[in-house]
């Protein structure tokens, strides 16, 4: 004859609640592992904090005191190693710049603007002058001389300073932190 199972040991614990137990703490891990992955990913592809960060700030820009004289503190201004050159275009060649003193000039070669911001007549120009940005369309700013500003560079000269990036060229007023940011594909005042 056949014999009864064995009874149930009363202090064991129960297979479904073990098997419970392990797999929660196997997810608990996997969780922490992703955490740690995705702190670690985010520490070593984040851009470094010591690097120039032009201010966007401009509601305390400076304008002429009452005497006429402009304070002090630029608004915006030029990180200290920035380059000197008054004539410079963008390492793709597609953007040519010409400095004289507070005034800014930058064609773009070859853009892909919108009807209502491209030129009908000429290549698309800009100004910046005694702070404020202004189209130029047909006004060409290249010049002969003009030297390259590599990607990561900036140049300042009197009043304006240019950041060119491998993604668009930032040109601004530094006393007033007003300026342009132009690529092949945008331009946008701020």
């Amino acid at each position: 004859m056949s014999q009864p199972p064995p009874a149930p040991d009363q202090h064991a614990p129960a297979g479904g609640s073990r098997r419970i137990w392990v797999w929660a703490g196997c997810l608990f891990m996997v969780a922490l592992l992703l955490v740690a992955i995705g702190l670690g990913v985010r520490y070593f592809l984040s851009p470094e904090n010591d690097s120039y960060q032009r201010s966007t700030d401009v509601s305390g820009s400076a304008e002429p005191a009452d005497g006429g004289e402009e304070t002090a503190d630029p608004a915006s201004p030029a990180p200290e190693d920035a380059l000197d050159l008054t004539a410079f275009v963008t390492p793709s060649g597609n953007i040519a710049c010409t400095i004289d003193g507070g005034t800014v000039g930058c064609t773009v070669q070859e853009q892909r603007y919108p009807d209502d911001v491209a030129c009908e007549d000429g290549p698309f120009s800009v100004r910046i002058a005694d702070g404020a940005v202004e189209r130029a369309c047909g006004e060409d700013f290249t010049t002969e001389d003009a030297e390259e500003l590599g990607y990561g560079s900036t140049t300042a000269a009197g009043s304006i300073a240019c950041e060119s990036t491998s993604d668009a060229l930032t040109c601004w007023d530094t006393r007033t932190g007003h300026g342009v940011t132009l690529s092949r594909a945008s331009y946008e005042e701020f």
